[in-house]
């Protein structure tokens, strides 16, 4: 292998490609799917959701009232708890200026549930908790969290005296009970603080007590022992039936349904990586097809030194036990190489990782990845060396030794296992060149989407009030009144306004309420829903949203005024159809109550949830009618969005230094955010897709290379007898034609089955989309013929007497 540098660094890079994409993938797939959930008997693990079948929702949040009735009444589960939905901001204040902490409501049972005690101290079973107000300010009850082990190392530098203390949360004094374990992550990885959560007395202003249609609440239960998934979902089943009968105005027609807490936190991130992994896999044999071809040939180039160690006695498993050894050093180092593959990719993924994919911030290069990778080696080492041992093993003596060595190019089982390798690498570049056409060309869809707005020098981050300063809705209404003027004279400013979620964003108070026509019947539990947004005066301006009809909001729209809402058209169309909803007034039942807004606007539609998904009815409503502590400030740049943080700050702390910023990003990193698994999966398709079109043509000018100097003779027989050279030409050409044929027809069905599998991951193409078929049928056959013209040229300008006598 010294004296062959050449033939090891090709075969070993191309082991390296596949098998360090195989090793990324399996890493991916190991920190999502594969490992088990750290927490005790996580097979008991469930998580249970409201469903209304005539609506299509089948993964609807739960109500606060329904929520309690599920838990006093359920035979199936021995615990449940509940979360608030969402991404909750507190500041905190302790050593040194205020920081923003990633905060959630819990119900008391929560850690329970989950069978995950505290490191340090305890966590809530003995308290009630908090309640809190709707707008989620602390009215009463037990002010206890338990803190993260990560918040707790950087903040509090792992004060061991810290638990029972109190610190100040959003100016109020919370007693910290408990410092969780360092790899606790639920509901996610950023979860800083857990807040007890009290819920029956936080709606006791609601007439008849907790909610029941207002769906937000993240259920979370542990089945019984002797208890079945199947027993659980008739036990909530019947619950849920119970629950229509007794309050049919929010729960009519609403059911309930239980998946495993593994299944619901993969359910997203299953499609894409299931598709990229048997994409590698396809990818990684295409490399081992590609590695044995070269063996065969180099097998070929030994057939003498072979023979004369046969004729020295060694057997022929001896020399297939020589040449597997050969095989399994070319395969180990392919497979070094592969982990610095793997490792470029890791921190690829993590560069822009993929929404959606939980567990993914635990990927890394570890003794799990390494052992699958060195595994792999083995296995390719295996599936690239039998054949091409077992061949270069059955040299006939008498013939190899009797013509001085010149049968090296010879032998018929070599080249017919040469052309069945050709077939099937034509038949997987087929298939990975359809998968990441289809792939690729949804992805320039998905980019050339119009989000509805403008994303271009748009800076966001979000302030979060505290409660202590800013307890009622007018004094957050003032401090943004006063803000956001401020802001505009910022140089380099062209708008500035602030919204309670922003499109794209992964934190913001994003909530639905039901809406009908004023005048028509109390819907409420079973009307459709709409997407509520408060927004300060500017914000369609600043986001460059197009008004279609009436006006936006002004400094006028405050408090003392009528409610009034701005819709957008897909709610228009919903509502009104070719009517114009101008003056008319809609109902939403939202606030405790159902009350009538006049629709003084109409905006044009935005993706709120990404690029790919469909427009939602949306309300806004102004900010001063309905003032929150949690807005994202939106600023428009003149020039680079990022110049201008320094300069808001400054006005921020001018209005107020005791409220910092955070969550701070531009629009178009947020957009770049919403497309990262269809850019991961774009990508490495295109990688792949590449390789395997490189290995095809490398592998088919190998084959007609090897059929020229197999055929030298004859073919200077057929020259000096009268063949054209281009009649030569078309010969070789032919057979290597022919052999790309044949791969593709073999295949056509993995293409179609690579297809069907990305289903789930495309949009706006076909799987089977012609187009995309054709030009990957094309590529291949055009590499075919490119890849066979060099050696079929060269040999059809052999001299006739030459060639006869090469033999």
């Amino acid at each position: 292998m010294r004296r062959q540098p050449g033939f090891v660094a090709v075969a070993a890079a191309t082991l390296a490609l596949g098998i360090g994409a195989s090793a990324a993938i399996f890493g991916v797939a190991d920190a999502v799917l594969l490992r088990r959930l750290p927490y005790p008997k996580p097979e008991q693990l469930v998580t249970v959701w409201d469903t209304h079948e005539t609506q299509g929702r089948d993964h609807e949040h739960a109500s606060p009232g329904n929520f309690l009735d599920w838990a006093a009444m359920t035979r199936a589960f021995q615990g449940m708890a509940a979360w608030q939905d969402g991404s909750g901001a507190s500041t905190l204040r302790h050593a040194g200026a205020p920081a923003v902490v990633e905060t959630v409501k819990v119900t008391p049972a929560f850690f329970r549930v989950l069978g995950v005690p505290a490191a340090r101290g305890r966590s809530f079973e003995t308290f009630r908790g908090a309640s809190f107000s709707v707008a989620d300010r602390f009215a009463t009850g037990d002010r206890v969290l338990v803190m993260s082990h990560r918040l707790w190392t950087s903040r509090f530098g792992a004060d061991p005296e810290l638990v029972g203390q109190a610190i100040a949360l959003d100016g109020i004094p919370w007693t910290v009970v408990g410092i969780m374990p360092p790899d606790f992550d639920l509901p996610r990885p950023s979860t800083e603080l857990w807040l007890a959560w009290d819920i029956a007395p936080s709606f006791a202003g609601f007439a008849g007590g907790p909610p029941r249609d207002y769906r937000f609440l993240n259920v979370l239960a542990r089945l019984r022992p002797e208890a079945s998934l199947e027993e659980a979902q008739a036990d909530v089943r019947a619950i849920a039936a119970t629950l229509a009968e007794a309050h049919p105005r929010a729960n009519a027609g609403w059911s309930a349904r239980v998946v495993s807490l593994e299944d619901e936190r993969e359910a997203q991130a299953r499609p894409a990586v299931l598709l990229l992994a048997g994409a590698v896999g396809l990818a990684l044999l295409l490399a081992c097809a590609n590695v044995a071809s070269l063996q065969l040939a180099r097998g070929a180039a030994r057939r003498r030194e072979i023979a004369v160690r046969q004729s020295l006695g060694a057997s022929r498993l001896q020399v297939v036990r020589q040449l597997l050894a050969e095989s399994l050093l070319l395969g180990l180092l392919g497979g070094g190489a592969g982990l610095v593959v793997a490792h470029g990719l890791f921190a690829a993924i993590l560069a822009a990782p993929p929404v959606g994919f939980p567990g993914l911030e635990g990927v890394s290069l570890d003794g799990r990845v390494v052992a699958f990778a060195t595994l792999l080696a083995i296995a390719s080492a295996m599936l690239f060396g039998v054949a091409p041992a077992l061949a270069a093993s059955d040299t006939p003596l008498h013939a190899v030794l009797s013509d001085g060595g010149r049968a090296a190019t010879r032998g018929p089982r070599t080249g017919r296992a040469r052309r069945l390798l050709i077939v099937g690498q034509v038949a997987v570049a087929l298939a990975l060149l359809t998968g990441a056409g289809l792939v690729g060309q949804s992805f320039v869809r998905v980019l050339s989407v119009d989000p509805g707005f403008d994303p271009r020098d748009l800076l966001t981050l979000r302030i979060t009030l505290d409660q202590a300063s800013y307890s009622g809705g007018a004094e957050a209404r003032e401090f943004y009144r006063v803000l956001m003027p401020r802001l505009l004279r910022v140089a380099g400013v062209s708008g500035a306004a602030g919204v309670t979620a922003l499109p794209m964003s992964p934190i913001g108070t994003d909530f639905a309420r039901p809406y009908w026509r004023e005048g028509e019947p109390d819907l409420s539990g079973n009307a459709p829903k709409a997407d509520i947004r408060m927004v300060t005066p500017g914000y369609f301006d600043v986001m460059r949203m197009s008004l279609r009809r009436g006006r936006a909001f002004n400094e006028w729209d405050g408090p003392s005024q009528p409610r009034v809402l701005v819709v957008n058209e897909t709610l228009a169309r919903r509502v009104w159809t070719d009517e114009d909803p101008v003056g008319r007034h809609l109902v939403l039942d939202y606030l405790g109550g159902a009350y009538p807004y006049e629709v003084i606007g109409v905006v044009n539609d935005v993706r709120f949830a990404g690029p790919k998904a469909a427009p939602r009815p949306e309300v806004f409503i102004p900010h001063a009618q309905n003032p929150y502590l949690d807005l994202t400030v939106v600023v428009r740049a003149a020039g680079e969005p990022a110049t201008l943080l320094r300069a808001v700050q400054r006005e921020v702390a001018a209005v107020d230094r005791m409220q910092p910023v955070h969550a701070v990003a531009t629009m178009e990193s947020l957009m770049s955010r919403s497309v990262a698994t269809d850019r991961f999966a774009a990508l490495l398709l295109s990688l792949l897709a590449t390789l395997a079109v490189v290995l095809v043509g490398t592998g088919i000018y190998g084959l007609v290379a090897f059929l020229v100097a197999q055929r030298t003779q004859e073919i200077g027989l057929r020259l000096a007898l009268g063949a054209s050279p281009p009649a030569v030409l078309g010969l070789l050409m032919t057979e290597a034609l022919r052999l790309a044929l044949a791969g593709c027809v073999v295949g056509l069905p993995l293409a179609g089955f690579l297809s069907r599998s990305t289903a789930g991951l495309i949009y706006g193409v076909r799987p089977s989309d012609p187009l995309i078929w054709g030009g990957a049928l094309l590529a291949v056959l055009g590499v075919a013929v490119v890849a066979s013209v060099v050696p079929a040229r060269r040999a059809a300008r052999l001299e006739p007497l030459v060639a006869i006598r090469s033999e």
